[in-house]
C-alpha cells in the first residue's frame, strides 16, 4: 500500500497538495485522475510512499486521506516542465496545481487514453533527473540565453536559416507565439519548403484538432517546427534544442486571470531545464530584457538593431492651437486636421488605401461639464464613462468600459446641473463620423472590440479592404495583430494614452508607433496636442536608442523596474473593511518597502479599491519568507509579481 501525494490540476482548487492511498506505485510526474469533493480533477503525482514509512504523518493528518484506484496514468509533459513549472509557481506566487494547468491545454487534460497512450509510452523512459550539459572537459554548460532585435523581415529570414540549420542536426525548434493570430502568421510565413514538417499548436483550432496536432508533435520522428501559444508550450518534443520566444514584447505573455505568471519567464526556466538555447526576438524589445544584455545576462544572437528599418515620409501635426480656441469656444474639439484631410483625398484619388488609428473606442473618451469643469463618471465605479452611439443612430449612451454599465446620455452635470456638457478626445466612432462627412462617397472600413468579437470577421474585413481601391480602414489596437501594409497610415489621436498615469506608458506608446511604422509604405502622419512629447521625436528620427536610454535613466532614477521588482497586492470590498485588512498586511510586511494607494478606478461596483505596492530588489527575489507571508493572504487579496501596470 502507497501514500500518494499530489498536485491538483484545476484553477480553484481548495489546496495546493492533497495526499491519497492507493495499492499502485504512481510513477512521480505522472498525471492522474483524483476525487476532490465529488468530482473527478486531473492531477499531478508528487511522491509515492509506502505506507509504513508514512504511518506517521497519516496518523497526525487532520483529514481522513482517500483511495484512490489504478485507473488511467499518464505522462504527459517532460519532467523538465514540471521543474520549470515548480520555479514559475514559486517567483509569481501561484499554486503549483494552477500554474501547470495553464500550460497544459484541457483538451489534452481530457483526452481519452487512447489518444495520448503514444505519448505516455515515449515519456516514461525518459529520466526524471534535471538535465546536465557538459563541455569536453566535464565542466558544466548553462543554456544560452539570447536576443534578437532587428525589423520582421530580417528576423523571419534569420528563423528560416535556424529551422534549417537544426533540421540538419536532427533536431526540433519550438516556436511561442503571444497569440493566435501571430500563431497563424508566422505558420503562413515559415511553411515554405518544410509545410509537412510545421505543426501549429492554439487555441483557435478544435479539441479535435489540437490532440491530433499535439500527437503528431510528440511522436513524429522527424525533426519539427512547432509553433505554439503559451498553454501549448509545453508539449513534449524530446529533441528541442531551441526555444524561439518571438514577438516578446506582447503584454499577451502575461496572464490577465490567475494564475498571473509571465509566460516569458516560465519558457526560460523551461529552457534551462531541458538543455535547449532560448531566443529573445522582436523589432524592439522590452526594456527589462535590452538591460539584461546591457548588463550582460544575455547575449546577442546577431548585433542588434536599434534603428527603424522601414522609413516612410512622417508628419506630427499639432493640433494643440485648434483644440485650445475649440475648448475656449466650449466647442467640441477638431477631429482631423487639414493634412489629414488632404492624406484622405490623396488615397482616395490615387485609389489606394489608407488606414487611421485611434486610441479609444466610441465617440469620445471623456465627456466634462463646459460651465464646472466636472468629468462625467460611471455611477458605480467612478471610472469616466465613454460617449457612444447607437447603431439606429437615434440616440447616445455613456458606457463604462470599465464595469460596462450602460446608460442614457441625456443627462445634466451631476455637480451644477448644467446641460453643457463637452466631449474631450477623439474615439473611434467621432473619426467614422467625421470621414463620412468630409467624405460621403467613400468605403470605410472599422474594426474595433465592439464591432469585431472573433479573428475571422476582423480577417474578413481586412481581406475586403485590401480588394476594395480608394478604401479607409479605420481601427483601434484590436486591428493591429491583422494589420497588413498599408500606403498610408495616420494616427488620428495618441493624446488619450498620455494621460495615464502607468510607468511603462512611454514603452506602449513607442510600440504602437513601431508597430504602425513598419506598416506603411508611403507617409506615415501623427495629430497631437503634445508634439513636443521626445517619445514622437525619437519615433519620427527612428532612433530607438535615445528611447531606451532615456526610459532606463528615468527607471533607475525612480527605481522602477528592472532596478526593483514591484509586487502589487489588491483588495477590493468596502472602504472603511478593506483599509483595515490592508493596514495589517502592511503591518505583516513591516521589514519590506511598501506602499498603499487607491486604485486608478477607485470603486468597482460600489466596492472600494486598494492597492499595496512591495519594492524588492531584483537580486533578493524570490525571498521565501516574504513569498511565505504572501501566500498566507486571504483568498480576497489578489498578488501579482512584476505586473503589466500598477493602476
Amino acid at each position: 500500500m502507497y501514500i500518494v501525494t499530489v498536485f491538483p490540476i484545476a484553477r480553484n482548487a481548495f489546496k495546493d497538495r492533497l495526499s491519497y492511498w492507493s495499492a499502485h506505485p504512481f510513477r512521480p510526474g505522472s498525471i492522474i485522475t483524483v476525487p476532490v469533493r465529488g468530482r473527478e480533477i486531473a492531477a499531478l503525482v508528487e511522491t509515492v510512499q509506502p505506507a509504513q514509512q508514512a504511518k506517521t504523518s497519516v496518523k497526525n493528518a487532520e483529514f481522513m486521506t482517500k483511495k484512490i484506484d489504478k485507473g488511467d496514468e499518464r505522462m504527459l509533459v517532460r519532467p523538465g516542465c514540471i521543474r520549470a513549472a515548480i520555479k514559475t509557481a514559486t517567483y509569481f506566487i501561484s499554486p503549483f496545481g494552477q500554474t501547470l494547468r495553464s500550460l497544459i491545454p484541457e483538451s489534452i487534460l481530457s483526452a481519452p487514453l487512447e489518444v495520448v497512450k503514444e505519448i505516455s509510452d515515449k515519456e516514461r523512459a525518459e529520466s526524471t533527473a534535471p538535465i546536465k550539459l557538459v563541455d569536453d572537459d566535464g565542466n558544466d554548460i548553462v543554456p544560452e540565453v539570447l536576443t534578437f532585435q532587428t525589423n520582421d523581415a530580417d528576423r523571419y529570414s534569420s528563423y528560416k536559416s535556424i529551422v534549417r540549420e537544426e533540421f540538419a542536426r536532427k533536431r526540433s525548434v519550438l516556436m511561442i507565439v503571444p497569440t493566435v493570430v501571430t500563431a497563424d502568421n508566422m505558420a503562413a510565413i515559415l511553411r515554405k519548403g518544410i509545410d509537412d514538417y510545421v505543426v501549429v499548436l492554439h487555441s483557435g483550432l478544435s479539441k479535435k484538432k489540437q490532440r491530433a496536432e499535439w500527437v503528431r508533435a510528440v511522436t513524429d520522428e522527424h525533426p519539427l517546427l512547432v509553433i505554439a501559444t503559451p498553454n501549448f508550450m509545453s508539449v513534449p518534443r524530446r529533441d528541442v534544442h531551441t526555444i524561439i520566444v518571438e514577438k516578446e514584447s506582447s503584454r499577451a505573455y502575461l496572464a490577465a486571470r490567475p494564475p498571473f505568471v509571465d509566460a516569458r519567464a516560465h519558457a526560460e526556466y523551461y529552457a534551462r531545464e531541458i538543455g535547449a538555447r532560448i531566443i529573445y526576438g522582436d523589432s524592439l524589445l522590452r526594456v527589462e530584457t535590452l538591460h539584461r544584455r546591457e548588463t550582460g545576462e544575455v547575449t546577442d544572437l546577431f548585433s542588434p538593431s536599434f534603428r527603424i528599418e522601414n522609413n516612410p515620409k512622417t508628419l506630427v501635426v499639432d493640433m494643440s492651437d485648434s483644440v485650445h480656441k475649440a475648448t475656449k469656444e466650449n466647442k467640441n474639439s477638431p477631429i482631423m486636421s487639414e493634412e489629414l484631410e488632404s492624406m484622405i483625398q490623396y488615397a482616395i484619388d490615387k485609389k489606394s488605401r489608407i488606414f487611421i488609428y485611434s486610441a479609444r473606442r466610441g465617440l469620445a473618451p471623456q465627456t466634462v461639464c463646459g460651465d464646472c469643469s466636472q468629468t462625467v463618471l460611471c455611477d458605480q465605479c467612478q471610472a469616466p464613462v465613454v460617449l457612444h452611439q447607437s447603431k439606429s443612430e437615434t440616440e447616445r449612451f455613456f458606457l463604462c468600459h470599465h464595469c460596462g454599465k450602460k446608460r442614457s446620455a441625456a443627462e445634466r452635470c451631476v455637480k451644477c446641473n448644467s446641460w453643457k456638457l463637452i466631449t474631450l478626445g477623439v474615439g473611434i466612432d467621432t473619426v467614422i463620423q467625421e470621414i463620412e462627412k468630409q467624405f460621403p462617397k467613400a468605403k470605410i472600413f472599422k474594426i474595433d472590440r465592439d464591432s469585431v468579437s472573433t479573428d475571422k470577421q476582423a480577417r474578413m474585413i481586412i481581406n475586403e479592404f485590401e480588394k476594395t481601391p480608394g478604401s479607409i480602414l479605420v481601427g483601434t489596437e484590436t486591428t493591429l495583430a491583422f494589420l497588413p501594409s498599408v500606403p498610408y497610415i495616420a494616427v488620428a489621436s495618441l493624446d488619450s494614452l498620455f494621460s495615464l498615469p502607468d510607468f511603462r506608458l512611454n514603452e506602449r506608446i513607442c510600440h504602437t508607433l513601431l508597430r504602425l511604422i513598419s506598416s506603411t509604405t508611403e507617409y506615415f502622419l501623427i495629430q497631437t496636442r503634445n508634439p513636443s512629447a521626445p517619445i514622437l521625436d525619437q519615433i519620427t528620427r527612428g532612433a530607438l536608442t535615445d528611447f531606451y536610454r532615456k526610459e532606463i535613466e528615468m527607471r533607475q532614477m525612480l527605481q522602477y523596474p528592472p532596478f526593483s521588482t514591484f509586487i502589487k497586492v489588491t483588495i477590493e470590498g468596502k472602504k472603511a473593511v478593506i483599509s483595515e485588512q490592508m493596514e495589517r498586511v502592511q503591518a505583516m510586511l513591516e521589514p519590506w518597502s511598501t506602499s498603499v494607494f487607491p486604485a486608478f478606478i477607485p470603486t468597482i461596483k460600489g466596492n472600494s479599491v486598494l492597492h499595496l505596492l512591495v519594492t524588492v530588489p531584483p537580486e533578493s527575489w524570490p525571498d521565501e519568507g516574504l513569498a511565505k507571508t504572501l501566500s498566507s493572504l486571504q483568498p480576497n487579496f489578489v498578488v501579482k509579481v512584476n505586473p503589466e501596470s500598477l493602476l
